[in-house]
């Protein structure tokens, strides 16, 4: 089935039973499970925040910016969501650089 989350951790299910219909022909400890965890990125993406201020006001410095992994709905998820679905090749945002 579908996993239940677009992007993180979620539950997929499936039906199980016994081919024959009748349940006391197979045996039950032999079952397989009819959920499991899944994962999904599908709708993962970053959310990244303006640069702050140089915190130099002669010469090199730097500033930072806030970098955080969102579902497409704006919910919080964790930073390696975001990054299982980068397109290969691609990195996370920067957080800071030179200025």
């Amino acid at each position: 089935g579908t996993c239940s989350e677009t992007c993180g951790t979620g539950q997929r299910s499936r039906a199980v039973w016994c081919e024959s219909g009748d349940p006391s022909h197979c045996d039950a400890a032999a079952k397989p499970a009819s959920s499991e965890d899944c994962s999904a990125h599908a709708e993962c993406m970053f959310e990244v925040g303006d640069w702050e201020p140089c915190n130099a006001t002669c010469g090199y410095g730097k500033h930072t910016r806030t970098v955080e992994c969102m579902r497409f709905d704006k919910e919080p998820r964790d930073v390696g969501h975001c990054i299982a679905a980068l397109a290969p090749g691609m990195a996370k945002p920067s957080t800071e650089e030179e200025c």
